[in-house]
């Protein structure tokens, strides 16, 4: 009887340490990340000072050799950092949201319309059309070896801001296939270096 009780005093002083370590190393990696913060964003400003541009570094904890959206899972890293966007998104309710396409519409079970919201632009300047987004998909189902999100096209059609997107059969998947990042939006992708320096 008394070896349980001193298990159980062992264990209930060995979880309070436990919980006090991990409170400890929280507050001091808060700390760490403020200093930190600072340090970046004094060295931004520098750079922004003698160069006239701003530069925002970032620490991953991994990443591939490039930021080519379509090879492998490498869109994520663009997703995740904040510098890729899609057509929709799924928010964390599991819902789609609007991103790039302002709403769409179901047609019919093989054809839905995307309306390409107005006024935003790749970092590049250029702005973003239904155009830009068409290519962008179609490129991605050309080049990706992601066959898991690749989806049977019958047409990708543009009209100014309005994409309409056709399946070959009932396609009711489309738009999960949509938000994953490989359908990470880009442009220049005919430009050297795109690999390492997308738009």
């Amino acid at each position: 009887m008394r070896m349980k009780k001193n298990k159980r005093f062992l264990l209930v002083v060995m979880t309070i340490l436990f919980i006090t370590s991990l409170l400890g190393c929280a507050k001091e990696g808060e700390d760490i990340d403020v200093a930190k913060t600072e340090e970046v964003n004094v060295e931004t400003e520098a750079v922004a000072v003698e160069n006239e541009e701003v530069v925002l570094r970032i620490g991953l904890f991994w990443l591939s050799s490039d930021l080519e959206p379509t090879t492998k899972w490498n869109g994520w890293n663009l997703a995740r950092l904040g510098i890729g966007q899609n057509l929709v998104q799924v928010d964390e309710n599991m819902e789609f949201i609007p991103v790039v396409a302002e709403s769409w519409e179901v047609i019919d079970e093989k054809t839905m319309i995307f309306n390409i919201r107005e006024g935003i632009k790749f970092h590049d300047g250029t702005e973003v059309t239904a155009q830009s987004v068409k290519k962008s998909i179609e490129r991605a189902l050309e080049i990706s070896g992601r066959e898991d999100v690749k989806f049977p096209v019958e047409s990708i059609v543009a009209e100014g801001q309005k994409l309409t997107i056709s399946t070959t059969k009932p396609y009711s998947i489309l738009l999960n296939n949509l938000a994953d990042p490989v359908y990470t939006i880009v442009t220049g992708f005919d430009k050297d270096n795109f690999a390492i320096k997308p738009i």
